[in-house]
This record gives structure tokens, C-alpha cells and sequence, in this order.
């Protein structure tokens, strides 16, 4: 079974030797970057990829059976040091990144629109910086690492008024907490974790 959407694209990848570049957005609360690894700029779905060579770098890609999150690496070298505070600044963390990959012709032309080789989020940006620039690296991680992560979300009215400044589905809760019901012929006292048996 194919990976790729396009038949085009897959018929590409079935060949001995096929050219590609490999496609990078991020989206930086100040605006999305659009990067690629070819020599020369691409313009595809829509946006332009700026043209990072041998300046860009992505660690492997790693899979498994399980459903555990892999991370992976970008790195950018030569990076102008003034770029980079505002960079560092920007709250990015949590926002989506996403690994695209195109197949090339013999002019060196995209053959079909590139395809989505993975999908995570941005988590940690390190940099080592010189005198005459520095390298930025940007550990992104697979979506499943959510579901390690607490939702740190209530059920209660307050937070669903977030949600909804009308909605009064929650605001029964705390009653309930305190509230005793007759179930068969045990009382049981909401709570209180106990059964007092009401002698019927």
C-alpha cells in the first residue's frame, strides 16, 4: 500500500535513483517559515520555501510498532546573532511543525506537490552561537506526546463557562458532591465513600 497521495510521487520513489528536497514549516506565533533544502527556492501549496542547502539539517526519523513519541531535530546553521533573540522570545513552543518531502525532475523542477513526511509539534529550541553566527536546533515532538501530558482541565462551571459563558451543564457539580440518594435498599452517601443501610 502507498504512502504517498499523489501516483505521480509514488512512481517516483518505485525508481533506483529519484532527486527530492525536503520541505520544513513552522508556525511561529509571529508568523509561519517556510524552508527547504534544495539549492534554490520552491514555490508549492501555496507558500515559497526559502532555500537553506547545506546551511539546514534533520536527524532521522524514527518509527515503531508501539505508539510511544519520537522526536526529531532541525538545525540551521550561519544564523545571523541578531536573529536570534527575537526568536528565542517568541512562543512557540506547542505549535505545529510539519516535514514534507518533493521529488524532483531532471531539471530539477517538482514533479507533483510535495507530501507530508511527518507531523509533530515545536518543544525545545537550543542555539551555540560565535562570533560570526550560530547554529539554532529545534527538537519537535510527535503529537502522542500529548497524550502523556495531564489535561489540566476540570469539569466544573468556571472552566466550562470558558468554553461557553452560557452553558450551565457544570453548575450541578458541587451539589452533587454532597448529595445522599436511596439506591435499592442502601443509602449511599455521595462522597463519603460509605453505605448505611437504610433497614428496609
Amino acid at each position: 500500500m502507498s504512502r504517498l497521495a499523489s501516483d505521480v510521487n509514488q512512481n517516483a520513489v518505485d525508481k533506483v535513483l529519484i532527486p527530492y528536497v525536503l520541505f520544513v514549516e513552522f508556525d511561529f506565533p509571529s508568523g509561519s517559515v517556510y524552508c527547504c533544502s534544495g539549492a534554490r527556492s520552491y514555490t508549492a501549496l501555496g507558500h515559497v520555501y526559502q532555500a537553506l542547502g547545506l546551511f539546514g539539517g534533520i536527524s532521522d526519523i524514527q518509527e515503531g510498532t508501539d505508539l510511544s513519541s519520537r522526536s526529531i531535530t532541525f538545525t540551521l546553521s550561519g544564523v545571523d546573532n541578531a536573529l536570534i533573540e527575537p526568536t528565542l522570545a517568541e512562543k512557540y513552543h506547542g505549535k505545529n511543525a510539519t516535514l514534507l518531502v518533493g521529488y524532483l525532475d531532471q531539471n530539477e523542477d517538482l514533479i507533483d506537490d510535495p507530501e507530508i513526511l511527518w507531523q509533530g509539534v515545536m518543544d525545545v529550541m537550543t542555539l551555540n552561537s560565535t562570533k560570526n553566527g550560530s547554529a539554532v536546533s529545534l527538537v519537535c515532538q510527535n503529537p502522542l506526546v500529548r497524550w502523556q501530558q495531564a489535561p489540566n482541565w476540570l469539569y466544573t462551571q468556571e472552566h466550562q463557562r470558558l468554553f461557553d459563558a452560557t452553558d450551565n451543564f457544570f453548575d450541578q457539580v458541587n451539589a452533587i458532591a454532597a448529595k445522599s440518594v436511596t439506591w435499592g435498599n442502601a443509602q449511599i452517601r455521595a462522597g463519603a465513600g460509605d453505605r448505611a443501610r437504610s433497614g428496609n
